[in-house]
């Protein structure tokens, strides 16, 4: 029973002590856990909110330059039938505006009217105000009279399903040799720009609200909601949430807070804004804070499965180590106690040595259970590793292209390309997809740095760049976009050389932004290897409000384009010379005209030759593209 007893107290005390750590640990790691998980969520949240409010602000800056044509045109035209020319042009070039008009001689009996408004697909010209006009009268005169450009308010038109804004230009125009007061106004339709809020997935339930600088609510998913005041808002916020909105729409700034709107039954949800800088309106994002913790309760759910492992082990490790202890201890002490009793010695005594046995072998049980238990973390900790670069080289090996063809119904061209990381994930990227039927984009990446870090940069860049490209944009406007996208992040110290380029399959006609990233070369049908030597930028990320312009060229079909990183130029053989640009473009030639597979495998098989036994020391990226041109096109 003694024995039993002390096998009891040992323990019972050691798995106290062991519960009390673990619950300390489970609940440091639960509220940094959850902290930093709702700042990832959050950040992400912001992310589509800025996105969003850029849209916005894209819109917007048509209507705006629009009214600046008229103003500019309207100084340097010297007949009435000129001015009209002008402004037909400018309704006809851009679809999102409903109408244009230019007023001379405001306020006067000579005041002259040109307006041209835009009737189902036909444009329509008159020398009077319409309605839709004639809503904007007093906004008209507050502009003239202050002198300074401006929007207003949005606005319903008459006959039109959707609501537009105004921007107006107050100025003046030499008429017979004196100056006569004049406003230009472009008015724009926000249906583009209602479709495109309406498509943007915010998590499950959240939606995006976009107010004016004035606090009217110009887009919400509920069309009841539309041109209501935020203090009218009453039955969807609380009277404090009001009060922090309005403060936001003051403010003109981004950031993100928590509210309870009614539409979330009272709830908490986060809010995270962002301002629309061309005229002052303000985005804004509710997410249900419920959404952003299901994260947080999948990581809890896990970490409460690897305590319970954990609980059992220790039980387990706490009673085997207590049997074998106390078993000794008691033998010693059955021993000590003979041999006390055949010394003469009181046997109280005994418990006293007893003592200082079971403190001395408990000190050193304490060290075993120490050192057990960091070599069992310490193994956990590396199968943890292993497991995240695991699963992080599958996640980017997953959006590398990797099955080729990658598009078999289109014969007009054919590529290839492989990505080899120096480690587990590295930074190089490579991506090739339609913006249309008609237009092919090409890039590659190669992000500072090896690793997890460099690889999530990489994946960031892909991305954005897929976000941003779209078939009416030109590459040097992605590649600025790109970067500035990639700036946004002031704390970030990393940044990425990008090839992007697009390819009209239809003509052959190839557009390239080279951002720092070594040049590619063209390989001729005659054999001859030619080098893409346009630079037209430093790396995106470095730098804000950076310009990039671009090169065309037309590709001949038979030729193939070879893009490439570092990782290539820059292996070195055991000798320690690089395997260089020149020695590239000699293999280039060797290969010949052959299918883009053949080519690319063909210099992989020369670099590796090359290498010898030496280890891999950046990541290897190469990627071939030969265009065919369209079937039966003459060469």
């Amino acid at each position: 029973m003694k024995n039993q007893n002390i096998a009891f107290h040992l323990s019972f005390y050691l798995l106290l002590a062991g519960f009390t750590l673990t619950m300390l640990i489970v609940a440091i790691g639960y509220r940094f856990t959850r902290d930093t998980i709702l700042d990832g969520l959050a950040d992400r949240a912001q992310t589509v909110t800025h996105t969003a409010s850029l849209l916005v602000n894209d819109a917007v800056v048509h209507a705006r330059k629009s009214a600046e044509i008229i103003e500019s045109g309207t100084k340097q035209m010297n007949s009435a039938q000129e001015m009209e020319d002008l402004l037909q042009l400018v309704l006809k070039s851009n679809p999102h505006l409903e109408a244009v008009q230019l007023k001379e001689n405001l306020n006067s009996s000579e005041e002259v009217d040109h307006f041209f408004y835009r009737k189902d697909s036909t444009i329509i010209g008159s020398d009077s105000d319409l309605p839709m006009c004639t809503q904007l009268q007093d906004w008209y005169h507050q502009v003239f009279v202050s002198g300074k450009a401006g929007w207003s308010d949005p606005f319903w038109v008459e006959g039109h399903k959707t609501q537009c804004i105004a921007y107006a230009i107050p100025f003046h125009v030499k008429k017979n040799g004196k100056e006569v007061p004049a406003i230009a106004c472009s008015v724009m339709s926000l249906e583009d720009v209602y479709n495109e809020l309406s498509g943007i997935q915010i998590y499950k339930s959240g939606f995006p609200i976009l107010f004016s600088s004035k606090g009217k609510v110009v887009y919400h998913p509920q069309p009841a909601f539309l041109n209501e005041n935020v203090d009218t808002l009453s039955h969807c916020f609380s009277l404090g949430d009001l009060s922090k909105i309005k403060r936001i729409i003051s403010h003109g700034v981004g950031g993100r807070t928590l509210l309870n709107p009614a539409c979330y039954g009272g709830r908490r949800a986060t809010a995270v804004y962002w301002p629309v800088t061309e005229n002052g309106w303000l985005m804004m994002v509710l997410v249900p804070y419920s959404e952003l913790l299901g994260e947080l309760r999948k990581v809890i759910i896990l970490v409460m499965f690897l305590v319970l492992i954990g609980t059992g082990v220790m039980v387990s490790v706490t009673i085997l180590l207590s049997r074998s202890v106390t078993t000794p201890i008691t033998q010693l002490a059955d021993e000590a106690r003979r041999i006390m009793e055949e010394e003469g010695e009181p046997l109280e005594v005994v418990g006293n040595e007893f003592e200082v046995l079971a403190g001395g072998l408990a000190h050193m049980k304490q060290r075993m259970e120490n050192y057990h238990a960091r070599w069992v973390q310490s193994r956990r900790d590396q199968e943890e590793l292993d497991r995240e670069l695991d699963l992080a080289r599958s996640i980017e090996m997953s959006i590398v292209p990797s099955r080729f063809p990658i598009f078999p119904d289109r014969k007009e061209f054919d590529c290839f390309g492989k990505l080899i990381p120096a480690r587990s994930v590295g930074g190089d990227l490579f991506d090739v997809f339609f913006l249309d039927e008609d237009k092919l984009c090409i890039s590659i990446c190669d992000t500072l740095g090896k690793g997890i870090p460099a690889a999530m940069f990489s994946v960031m860049t892909r991305t954005l760049m897929r976000g941003i490209a779209t078939a009416n944009i030109q590459v040097g406007s992605i590649m600025e976009r790109l970067n500035e996208e990639l700036c946004s992040d002031a704390e970030s110290d990393m940044f990425v050389t990008v090839f992007l380029s697009v390819l009209e399959i239809s003509t052959g006609t190839f557009t390239y932004c080279n951002a720092g990233h070594p040049h590619p070369y063209l390989l001729r049908r005659d054999g001859a290897v030619e080098e893409l030597q346009h630079s037209h930028g430093i790396p995106v990320g470095v730098m804000p409000r950076q310009t990039f312009d671009e090169t065309k060229m037309v590709f001949k079909p038979g030729e193939m384009l070879i893009t490439y990183t570092d990782g290539v130029t820059e292996e070195q053989n055991e000798s320690g010379k690089m395997f260089g640009q020149d020695r590239l473009r000699y293999e280039i030639a060797q290969v010949g005209q052959v299918e883009p597979e053949a080519m690319v495998e063909g210099i992989l098989d020369s670099l590796l030759s090359f290498r010898g036994r030496l280890e891999q020391r950046d990541d290897t990226t190469l990627f071939a593209v030969k265009y065919f041109g369209n079937i039966g096109q003459e060469e």
